[in-house]
């Protein structure tokens, strides 16, 4: 049997994976994705079709989700009231699942 033997790694011996044409490349292609998750994720509100794009859920379940009180609608001003467009309260969302999680029986509590 082979004794092991170390040894050592220099920076001439790591190669590259890619060249930097082509991680500008990807970088270029996948900015757009992440910045969208991003926005969607720390975003306070959202419209009823951004809601149901990132909840991979239908319009009317999402509806019906604010009909039966599961989601709460964004608080608006007296101008915003005359607006149509209904916002989702992400933020309420959230902190909804938070509870939750801090209530399930199967995670232990660190507090």
């Amino acid at each position: 049997m082979q004794t092991a033997k170390s040894t050592s790694v220099t920076q001439t011996a790591i190669t590259p994976m890619l060249q930097p044409e082509q991680l500008q490349h990807l970088v270029a292609l996948l900015a757009p994705a992440l910045q969208s998750m991003l926005n969607a994720s720390t975003a306070d509100v959202m419209t009823i079709t951004d809601f149901a794009k990132v909840s991979g859920v239908s319009d009317r379940i999402v509806w019906q989700w604010l009909d039966e009180g599961i989601l709460l609608r964004a608080p608006t001003d007296k101008a915003g009231k005359k607006k149509t467009r209904v916002l989702v309260n992400v933020y309420a969302w959230r902190e909804k699942l938070r509870q939750q999680a801090v209530n399930c029986r199967y995670i232990a509590s660190k507090a």
